[in-house]
């Protein structure tokens, strides 16, 4: 079995990669990286098991000790500073975490290819997810307008969502130049029309009552195409995490979005 760490353990996805952990015959959860206020608080106690043996820290240095492989379920802040340091440990990394840059993401694909060691960056885990962003992709090659719309829980800090941004990433690659030809635009109150990226609109909405939801919507003389998904809970994430925890394990890759492994 692989020791795992699960960085984030505190949080509503961690929970729930904690549960799903402790069910496998594959993977043994070893170390619980967590929020400062349950730190020595015996993870088992969060998740209705009681005391299971195993605290949690808020040491990243000693909790990436004796591990085979790291799964980051914290932000980008945090999220940086635990691949950096795993893959200088030579221990593969899953991440979960969004937001990060380019200049972040080539740096962890350099130190992913000097140290020959795995390094996922997968901003979404459900495989509905996956699709929904290829046949968002195929879609784009027939439409000249598109629009982004991603919803999230209220408690969600960054914005626009890793997937919809990947979502306008892979459409660019259609090599086309979308939502061209509109009329110069009227702003009676600024920024109303959401972010800009690749030419491509993107709202982003935070509320109650939401996980995770993604529209893209595409446009043509007559016609409306939306191509939805909806998170009704957030086991919907844990096939996928377990997905890709095991064929990291096994690998020495970098990879961006987990449409590229499936």
């Amino acid at each position: 079995m692989k020791k795992i760490l699960i960085a984030g353990c505190t949080g509503k996805m961690g929970l729930e990669a904690v549960k799903t952990i402790l069910k496998t015959n594959d993977f043994r959860l070893y170390s619980c990286l967590g929020n400062k206020n349950y730190i020595n608080e015996d993870i088992g106690n969060l998740i209705g098991k009681g005391n299971i043996g195993i605290t949690i820290t808020n040491n990243l240095e000693k909790s990436l000790e004796d591990i085979d492989i790291v799964l980051d379920l914290t932000n980008v802040d945090a999220g940086y500073n635990i691949i950096i340091k795993s893959l200088k440990k030579n221990i593969p990394v899953v991440s979960g975490s969004t937001g990060f840059n380019k200049k972040q993401l080539d740096e962890f694909k350099s130190l992913s290819e000097e140290k020959k060691i795995s390094c996922y960056i997968i901003p979404n885990f459900s495989i509905g997810v996956v699709l929904m962003t290829k046949f968002a992709k195929e879609a784009g090659k027939f439409f000249e307008n598109v629009e982004i719309i991603e919803y999230h829980h209220e408690n969600k800090k960054d914005y626009p969502s890793g997937t919809a941004i990947k979502t306008a990433e892979m459409l660019a690659e259609n090599s086309k130049t979308y939502n061209h030809g509109r009329p110069e635009e009227i702003a009676k109150i600024e920024n109303c029309r959401g972010g800009n990226y690749f030419n491509i609109n993107i709202h982003s909405i935070r509320m109650p009552g939401f996980i995770a939801t993604q529209e893209v919507l595409f446009g043509s003389i007559g016609e409306v195409l939306t191509i939805k998904h909806q998170t009704i809970n957030r086991e919907a994430f844990m096939s996928g995490i377990l997905f890709c925890l095991r064929k990291a394990i096994n690998d020495n890759n970098f990879v961006y979005g987990m449409d590229n492994i499936i």
